[in-house]
């Protein structure tokens, strides 16, 4: 029954997403971030702490960083987190003058999205299933595209296209193999945050330069 649940977790979390945003879309410009405010609450914490029946402490302490016993695999994780890393630094040089304009909101997100994303998608979805840890990462990363296709496509419907929630899916899928691999969701939190680097001004509709 549990595994039930989690299993069909994501489609209810679309759902309600969805739902909320399109009744408050029309309501008010901060529709998207009352969403978010759900989203982060209901799901990422109340849920995934009342069904996995892990406190809070327990799902930050899947942050820690672990040791990685074989070199190959630390080779992975690094190359990984580098390319990342190189994409988000590289999206800050590009819209340098317009993240420092909007510096706290923009560390806001970075901080706050890709940690209880992280919590979410590979934490909780991705672990319950892990002992077939293909399957799951897949049937999670496919999960994580398609949430933001389906709820960031009211938004942005220029930049949520088909090819759009298969990057999505793919980055969702690298990121549970680097946990995975590290036993940590530091790496995957280093990477989505290098991610979202711009996704505040994105998402805000700001002008920006790839």
């Amino acid at each position: 029954m549990r595994s039930s649940i989690v299993l069909v977790s994501p489609l209810l979390v679309i759902a309600s997403y969805r739902l909320l945003l399109e009744t408050l879309i029309s309501l008010t410009r901060y529709a998207w971030i009352i969403c978010n405010i759900f989203y982060y609450l209901l799901w990422c914490l109340l849920f995934v702490a009342l069904v996995s029946r892990s406190s809070l402490k327990a799902l930050i302490s899947s942050f820690k960083p672990r040791r990685i016993a074989s070199r190959g695999d630390r080779i992975v994780v690094s190359i990984i987190v580098l390319f990342f890393i190189f994409i988000g630094v590289s999206s800050f040089i590009n819209n340098a003058e317009l993240i420092l304009h909007y510096l706290p909101q923009t560390v806001l997100f970075m901080i706050v999205n890709p940690f209880f994303e992280e919590i979410y998608w590979r934490g909780f979805l991705f672990r319950e299933f892990r002992e077939k840890w293909l399957l799951s990462a897949t049937y999670s990363s496919i999960m994580f595209g398609f949430f933001h296709y389906i709820t960031l496509y009211p938004l942005i419907p220029y930049l949520i296209t088909c090819s759009t929630l298969v990057v999505i899916a793919f980055f969702g899928f690298l990121w549970t193999i680097l946990y995975e691999i590290s036993n940590s969701l530091l790496p995957p939190y280093i990477c989505h945050s290098a991610m979202d680097v711009i996704g505040y001004l994105v998402m805000s509709g700001f002008p920006i330069r790839f």
